[in-house]
């Protein structure tokens, strides 16, 4: 439940307790009628737990994200932290007001400024974004900085990206590790396929092939990480720290691939087409190249361009499609290939509510 932040009227107190009883028992239409009459009574607990029962929609009540607007907005001008949170979250989705991202951060940063963690996760990922507020990765750094210290896993892993970045900070690989294993401490597998590319190219840790093969075995069986996967498939495609076994390389690069990993998918078409771990299969080649290269693979377009003018001596080729995808292989020549132990992962999404 939100800090007290008003002060106590004997009245309002009594139905705000009540209000809680209800609560706890799931019966949630009587919480809100007591709710109500402690919140027009200027209670600011009520007020919040009104709005978060109108927020999240409750058995027998429906969501109504405009009261939720309103009576956040009334606990928040009495110094609710909680409510401050929340209605960034309406305004930042648009919910029961306006949608204004600016306005969003500003309740946001207000909020971090009181201490909420939850909020100055959202000013560091707008920092971060440039969403809402001009991008200063400066700035996304210092509260990064300032939740990773606070043993947030997802912050500890945001700053060793932007320390192996020199994204807002000084580029430093030995600091970067320091603190992906702070976060794989935690369970952040991301943080753990990421500490494996480190390993594998000797960044800030010794160069170690059976360190990385650990940590991406360990992402993808905590978390199925879609990166790792196609990483231990390079592992064992290269026999890198393992004896090489291309069986398992197809496994590893499928898995990755039918998650929609582009690399994964190049790869696959590569087996196919040089027949290595599996047969040699052209169509199947061909197949897995053409998905690849709707994702704008520049290796893969170029593959397929290729093969598909082998083919037409064979009269066994679509035309137009071969001369869409060499217009294709044009316009995407400058695309840069991402290296085969690829560290990236996507972005989390910002956190939408504090919803306790």
């Amino acid at each position: 439940m939100p800090r007290t932040y008003s002060v106590r009227n004997s009245q309002a107190e009594i139905y705000y307790e009540r209000g809680l009883d209800r609560s706890r028992c799931k019966q949630y239409r009587e919480a809100v009628f007591c709710y109500k009459r402690a919140a027009d009574q200027h209670h600011a607990d009520a007020q919040y737990n009104l709005a978060l029962i109108y927020h999240t929609g409750k058995p027998g009540v429906n969501k109504n994200y405009q009261l939720a607007a309103k009576w956040y907005q009334k606990a928040a001008d009495k110094g609710c932290i909680e409510a401050l949170t929340n209605l960034g979250v309406l305004y930042s989705d648009g919910l029961g007001v306006k949608q204004n991202k600016e306005t969003a951060f500003k309740l946001y940063l207000k909020a971090a400024n009181q201490g909420s963690l939850i909020a100055a996760f959202n000013v560091a990922a707008m920092y971060t974004k440039g969403e809402g507020i001009k991008q200063d990765l400066k700035k996304a750094y210092f509260w990064w900085k300032k939740l990773a210290e606070n043993d947030h896993k997802e912050a500890q892993y945001r700053l060793g990206r932007m320390y192996e970045c020199g994204d807002g900070v000084e580029k430093n690989e030995k600091q970067a590790c320091e603190w992906y294993f702070k976060a794989v401490d935690q369970g952040h597998v991301s943080a753990s396929n990421n500490l494996g590319y480190m390993f594998s190219k000797g960044y800030g840790v010794p160069m170690s092939d059976q360190a990385a093969l650990r940590c991406w075995e360990t992402a993808v069986r905590e978390g199925d990480h879609v990166v790792a996967s196609y990483n231990l498939g390079q592992v064992y495609e290269h026999g890198w720290g393992v004896e090489q076994n291309l069986t398992e390389a197809h496994k590893w690069y499928l898995k990755a691939a039918n998650k929609d990993y582009t690399n994964a998918q190049f790869s696959l078409g590569l087996m196919f087409e040089e027949g290595r771990g599996v047969s040699k299969d052209i169509e199947q080649a061909l197949k897995w190249y053409r998905i690849a290269a709707e994702n704008h693979h520049t290796n893969a377009i170029d593959k397929v361009v290729n093969l598909e003018r082998k083919l037409a001596s064979q009269d066994t080729f679509d035309n137009t499609q071969t001369s869409i995808l060499a217009e294709m292989a044009t316009k995407f020549h400058d695309l840069v290939m991402a290296e085969p132990l690829d560290s990236t992962v996507e972005e989390s999404n910002i956190s939408k509510k504090k919803l306790t």
